[in-house]
């Protein structure tokens, strides 16, 4: 189904606050501390503070696409009244918490509200600075924002804009695919020997696509195909253009050395890079700086120039070298795909409450109706007068009043009694929830247990939702007994779907080191009668599913935590398959979403790439509940590992 422009919209404001989470996290949103970032160092200080030191006290500026703030702050660190806009709530947030902190020491004003650039009114005549940084290549509707832009700035006022032009030529493919294959990057050699034999023919075609982010969101590109250069030039008079190096900023991404060593070499491929470029051996769009572009006896400076003449043709000599020495590649050229697939953050949704605290332990989510469930392992905690205990809740028009910026978080989920005979003592062995489903008002869960000998145990339990009561009668005494298929301890089924004619119920490790005969068990709605199918093999664990659709495929958590030798393994066909982002491929824990598809005869991989979540670090996060949010993407949640984490990670086009 293809998603609805509003749809589109959301997933983009979803990926973007995400960012600008993680990043806040890492570095306040300010100037001075994101000058010091390597990016910043090698590609971007001069052209900002060029800017910067075009802003003097009194002016009025606007950013456009201004994420957490940090631009629209430092312009009003000048003097400014500023204003930043950005399609994402939770940046936006972000970017008014922190300047509220620092309020009394900005000698201008700052200002940020949420809004689509695609569907902007501006005043005429308001602005004497416009700045766009990394923004236009995401808008569609590029010929409408730059002539409101045109229209909002004073007489004389100045646009700046520093951003992607067009797509990447396949030389710029090539070059740094050789630079990233020789240079020690997040991907260890050996994996980038390894990826000689895979993609093959795909070389330049798969370091574009890596280069310029396609599928990272859903507007990446979408204003590419425009030339924003070309329409600038047709309504404003540059005064200055100022062309990027065409690999160096993929490099420096890419780069697995200090900054004491980085930042010298990569200097030195900065001023060589720009030479390449100059001299035609790469004809890219690269970097552009809309303030910036050659005067008109630049190009004849630089030809008159017999130094650099010289070095014209010292680059074209070793432009050579490196096609040389990539020349395997070009056979078999899947190490160029080492920058792999977009790693896409999770964005946080905050809970209060009981359900927010660590020992709820939650183990599933599903929906009941437009109510999400959330699974607590061991709701017999929250027992309390004539309740077996509490499962929670939330509603589906909560969380996307939060995601859409019309509601500010925590959120706190509300308490689901369970009517039922004390639930430890009814179960042998009892060891918790570990999965839930719906079907109309009737729930099925998962428990897990262990018998006297330590052997694990599976039961398939039901229940009914009251909806007027809003509570949840389980039936303890009817269950289907679900046995273990490996001898690892602690592991049982943790995920459950419902299909036309009953359930299916997932096991938890389907290694083929573990398990040589993977299966899922099928079982009839009343819980008599069950039956094996064939299930896929699949490497780590898998912690919960979502429902299935209507092309009868679904999604589940596929997990590895380094601490699970038991699961460690030395081959990962889907890895090998579809690449690893760059945080995967440098770190021991893997956290994805992998598409499956049922049959009645078995379950197979769905040929859809898997979902890689962005990892914060070596902290691995043991997401244990998983649902669809309608088109939007998937709500997921952890157990108490790290902490009780409810997160939303938008679907990107595949």
């Amino acid at each position: 189904m293809e998603a609805t422009y509003q749809q589109q919209l959301n997933g983009e404001s979803a990926l973007w606050g995400a960012v600008a989470v993680q990043q806040a996290a890492e570095c306040p949103p300010e100037w001075r501390y994101h000058r010091q970032q390597r990016q910043n160092v090698i590609m971007h200080t001069t052209d900002i503070d060029g800017l910067l030191a075009c802003i003097q006290p009194g002016m009025t500026a606007l950013e456009l696409g201004c994420n957490a703030g940090w631009l629209t702050l430092a312009m009003a660190q000048q003097g400014a009244d500023a204003l930043g806009l950005d399609i994402s709530a939770p940046a936006i947030d972000i970017a008014r918490a922190y300047y509220d902190t620092i309020r009394e020491c900005v000698p201008g004003t700052a200002r940020y509200e949420v809004a689509d650039l695609n569907t902007l009114q501006l005043l005429p005549e308001t602005y004497d600075v416009i700045a766009a940084k990394g923004v236009l290549h995401h808008l569609p509707d590029l010929d409408r924002v730059i002539a409101q832009v045109q229209c909002a700035l004073k007489p004389g006022g100045l646009l700046w804009v520093s951003d992607t032009n067009g797509d990447e030529s396949t030389t710029t493919a090539l070059v740094a695919g050789a630079l990233t294959l020789l240079l020690p990057t997040h991907v260890p050699y050996c994996d980038k020997l390894s990826g000689l034999l895979r993609f093959r023919g795909q070389a330049a075609n798969r370091v574009k696509a890596s280069i310029q982010a396609d599928g990272l969101s859903p507007f990446e590109g979408a204003g590419r195909e425009h030339n924003w250069l070309s329409m600038i030039e047709q309504h404003f008079t540059l005064e200055q253009r100022f062309d990027h190096p065409a690999v160096t900023g993929y490099v420096t991404a890419q780069l697995a050395l200090p900054d004491r060593i980085a930042i010298p070499f990569l200097r030195v491929l900065y001023k060589a890079d720009r030479a390449l470029v100059s001299t035609g051996c790469c004809t890219i769009p690269a970097w552009c700086c809309g303030r910036a572009s050659p005067h008109p006896d630049d190009r004849a400076r630089r030809k008159n120039n017999p130094q650099e003449a010289v070095m014209s043709r010292f680059l074209r000599w070793l432009l050579v070298i490196l096609f040389v020495l990539t020349a395997a590649a070009l056979v078999a050229p899947g190490a160029f795909a080492q920058g792999g697939p977009a790693e896409v953050p999770v964005q946080l949704i905050p809970l209060s409450g009981p359900a927010s605290d660590s020992d709820a332990e939650i183990s599933g989510l599903a929906w009941w109706g437009d109510t999400l469930f959330l699974l607590v392992e061991n709701p017999n905690l929250y027992a309390s007068g004539d309740t077996a205990g509490s499962f929670f809740a939330l509603d589906k028009a909560d969380i996307l009043s939060y995601l859409d910026g019309d509601s500010a978080g925590p959120l706190e989920p509300r308490e689901i009694p369970v009517i039922s005979d004390d639930i430890p003592s009814m179960i042998p062995g009892y060891d918790g929830f570990e999965s839930v489903t719906f079907v109309g008002d009737t729930a099925y869960l998962t428990i897990e247990a262990w018998r006297l000998d330590a052997e694990m145990r599976g039961y398939l339990v039901s229940g009914t939702m009251d909806p007027d009561a809003g509570t949840l009668a389980l039936d303890l005494n009817t269950r289907a007994e679900l046995l273990p298929q490996t001898t690892v301890l602690n592991i049982s089924y943790e995920s459950i779907l419902a299909v036309d004619d009953g359930l299916v119920t997932f096991y938890e490790l389907y290694g083929p080191t573990l398990n040589d005969a993977p299966f899922a068990y099928h079982i009839s709605a009343d819980l008599q009668t069950l039956a094996e199918i064939p299930m896929v093999p699949l490497d780590y664990r898998l912690t919960d599913i979502t429902a299935l659709d209507e092309n009868d495929q679904f999604w589940g958590i596929n997990y590895f935590y380094p601490g699970d030798t038991f699961a460690a393994t030395d081959d990962d066909p889907i890895a090998e398959r579809y690449g690893e982002g760059p945080a995967h491929a440098a770190h021991n824990q893997v956290e994805r979403l992998v598409a499956f598809q049922y049959a009645e005869d078995g379950i197979t991989l769905a040929d859809v790439p898997p979902v890689q979540l962005a990892l914060t670090g070596d902290e691995a996060r043991n997401w244990e509940g998983l649902v669809r949010l309608d088109e939007r993407g998937f709500l997921l949640v952890t157990d108490e590992h790290p902490d009780t984490l409810l997160g939303f990670v938008p679907l990107l086009e595949q």
